[in-house]
């Protein structure tokens, strides 16, 4: 490929750079960068908009990260940087006096903590921002909130004042102005570009602007595009290469960066389908079309299902409003729905089956359909289906959104539960319609099916017995879980629907259903082996670590969607990687004990510990398949009567140093349990004779600070000690 640049306008001697930005970071940045083909840096530039257009006749692509080099003023106040260096020379005396920093950048918190620890009587930090929203480290917000600094949010700085600085109130509607008192004001705005020479915006990928007449092509990151560290910059500069070398030859590359965990082949075979990699999208809104298909599989999905359809005469439309957030968390990907099946024909899903697999032969897709209990529909529409080149089919009988086909009769696709023309989870809950229609679709197809089976259930086990003895090949579970997401204040329910403001009962997905899935995933195999190693896995993935949950319990492959619907198809990159490592942890003692220490596992007593791997540490086994840790979680799910009573097997809680002494544990152990412990000074500590390891402690505590211990169990006790143990309730 013909050379490339990237030129950085930032000097590396800059004095203002943190201490904790080493060079030799910024020098491994750099050298990631220059590992690609044909790529050279510049640095130490002073850049200028002729030297740009001089580059651009040079090279075929340029890229420039500019830095942040001209301190933005507020009139006379003195900039963040003189007040700094005043605290070390004494120019400033800042004793007995009120300081307002303007600002809320990690800068600002840098003066603010000065001014307090040279005797300031009271330091204001004075910000734009709220406290969520502060630009500082959150580290650094903890430390200032800890050290009684007033932080003063919401206020837009004007003008300086005799008495202070005047600041319009942002939470004030009418945006009122208000004096802050202060006897010195500080200015810790931050920086802005010296040499705005780069006109236009740029897109998603940083292109500003194509090249013509032979003129390179023009990137911007850095500053620019509000990545305010040198080290984000060069990172800028990383991703900008990838890609141009990307659309020149399609190859994807991180140079520098491959390891052993690269070569980890997550591919699995399930009754006879090579699956590239165990995951796929599941039948929802993320499927709704080809073009969704498409782009899944671009992103590097496995295999994906079709959104559910019917024969054309029993389509439904879908409402307004129908996909909804359970909780106010914005980490959460819990869902409510109240979303029909495909409002496309049959015809225009079996012409979207033979394009994808024509355009994707190593990639997946599954059909999933659904009909009323009807023979002739069912065999009809799955031959149907077969022949357009579907790799296995799923019978959907678990949609709990009240799925109606067309009998012919007056009212179309309208009914109740159980009305005959009912479809979906009214088939679901039935063992003898779940085999009765899966024989129908077994008897007319050569493909794997897998009906869909519901959680809202008891005896789900029972379902996909009633499933295997139709002749399917496999189960696929959980769908939705039936629930309504909330009733807002003003007594209406939510998601609702029309002027009269009305709702069904939906789906509830996401991490919420998690626990579920696992349990019916348990339930199903434990109960009936003949379906283990087919099954396919569906309920809350949203990462690898999440995905191995579904894995180790059973699946064979893994179905997602609401994590998806959160942050788009790209998330199976990083689920992809993750797996791999996971599975790489298994071949070394070091990372074997990482795992060990990673989640809920962190404060039990059982197993190595290991929080950190080791750079010398060597493989002592072979990494395993996806298939070989399918079910390994199985062995110790049962019944009670597997569980080690307190007679042999008993833990005691017992609090870190990392404790910060909010008390939460002590008041749900006074509510909950046995009043086990009480404050000490500072901390918390445990009587050990009190506690009954529960684990509700560990449970509310907000920063991991319990352990578990084991102890004697009962049986080992002297009469004396046995008198002291509290009884549980």
């Amino acid at each position: 490929l013909p050379r490339r640049t990237l030129l950085d306008a930032i000097s590396r001697r800059l004095s203002s750079m943190k201490e904790t930005r080493l060079w030799e970071n910024l020098d491994f940045e750099i050298s990631l960068v220059t590992a690609y083909p044909n790529v050279e840096v510049k640095v130490n530039a002073d850049v200028k908009s002729e030297d740009i257009n001089n580059l651009r006749k040079q090279y075929n692509y340029v890229f420039v990260c500019c830095g942040r080099q001209s301190p933005y003023t507020f009139d006379k106040a003195p900039l963040a940087r003189e007040f700094l260096n005043g605290m070390a020379d004494g120019t400033f005396d800042v004793k007995g006096k009120t300081v307002a920093i303007l600002g809320s950048g990690d800068v600002t918190v840098d003066c603010a903590l000065a001014a307090q620890d040279h005797g300031a009587k009271q330091v204001l930090m004075v910000m734009r921002e709220d406290i969520r929203t502060a630009t500082c480290h959150k580290k650094q917000m903890i430390e200032v909130i800890e050290r009684n600094i007033e932080i003063i949010p919401k206020v837009l700085p004007q003008r300086l004042d005799a008495k202070g600085v005047i600041c319009k109130d942002l939470y004030d509607p009418n945006q009122s102005e208000r004096l802050i008192p202060a006897d010195l004001v500080i200015c810790a705005f931050g920086f802005g570009l010296v040499n705005n020479f780069v006109e236009g915006t740029a897109d998603e990928k940083g292109l500003v602007s194509k090249g013509k007449d032979g003129e390179a092509d023009l990137y911007i990151g850095g500053d620019f595009r509000r990545s305010f560290s040198i080290v984000e910059a060069v990172h800028d500069a990383e991703v900008v290469v990838a890609e141009i070398l990307k659309e020149n030859d399609g190859v994807k590359r991180i140079p520098k960066f491959h390891t052993p965990v690269e070569d980890v082949d997550i591919s699995v075979v399930c009754d006879g389908i090579k699956y590239e990699n165990p995951f796929g999208i599941s039948s929802a809104p993320v499927s709704g079309t080809y073009d969704h298909l498409k782009r899944c599989f671009e992103a590097g999905f496995g295999f994906a299902l079709t959104k559910t359809y019917p024969l054309e005469k029993d389509i439904q439309k879908n409402n307004h409003i129908r996909i909804v957030k359970v909780y106010d968390s914005q980490e959460s990907t819990s869902y409510n729905n109240i979303v029909m099946i495909s409002e496309h024909s049959h015809h225009y899903w079996l012409d979207s089956i033979k394009k994808l697999k024509q355009e994707f032969p190593n990639k997946i897709v599954i059909a999933s359909i659904m009909c009323m209990d009807n023979k002739e529909d069912w065999q009809s529409l799955a031959k149907m289906t077969e022949e357009a080149g579907a790799d296995a089919l799923e019978l959907n009988f678990s949609c709990p959104n009240e799925c109606h086909g067309n009998d012919g009769k007056e009212g179309g696709c309208t009914g109740g539960f159980k009305s005959h023309n009912a479809m979906a989870m009214a088939i679901g809950v039935s063992p003898s319609a779940i085999e009765r229609c899966t024989r129908y679709v077994v008897d007319a197809v050569k493909i794997p099916v897998y009906p869909k089976l519901t959680p809202n259930v008891q005896n789900i086990e029972e379902l996909a017995a009633a499933a295997m003895r139709g002749g399917a090949t496999g189960v696929s579970t959980i769908n939705t879980v039936f629930g309504i997401s909330e009733i807002t204040m003003s007594g209406h329910p939510w998601p609702q629907v029309g002027v009269n403001q009305n709702t069904i009962s939906g789906g509830l997905s996401g991490d919420m259903v998690r626990p579920i899935a696992i349990r019916q995933i348990a339930q199903v195999l434990r109960h009936n082996e003949n379906i283990r190693g087919h099954l396919l896995g569906i309920g809350g993935v949203r990462s690898a670590q999440t995905a191995m949950q579904l894995i180790y319990t059973g699946a064979s492959v893994i179905q997602m969607c609401s994590s998806i619907q959160k942050w788009s198809y790209d998330i199976v990159d990083e689920i992809i990687s993750g797996t791999k490592f996971l599975l790489y942890c298994w071949s070394r003692p070091d990372l074997r004990g990482y795992l060990n220490s990673q989640g809920v596992e962190r404060f039990m007593p059982q197993g190595e510990k290991t929080m950190y791997w080791k750079l010398d540490c060597k493989q002592d086994r072979k990494v395993p398949t996806v298939a070989e840790v399918t079910g390994i979680a199985l062995k110790h799910i049962g019944e009670r009567k597997i569980l080690e009573g307190p007679e042999k097997w008993r833990v005691c809680a017992h609090i870190e140093e990392n404790c910060i002494g909010c008390g939460s544990c002590a008041l749900s152990c006074r509510d909950n349990s046995t009043t086990a412990i009480k404050k000490n000074g500072q901390k918390y500590i445990v009587d050990e004779e009190k506690c009954i390891g529960c684990s509700l402690c560990a449970s509310v505590c907000p920063v991991n600070a319990i352990q578990y211990q084991s102890i004697k169990g009962l049986d080992l006790l002297t009469p004396e000690e046995l008198a002291k143990v509290p009884t549980a309730f």
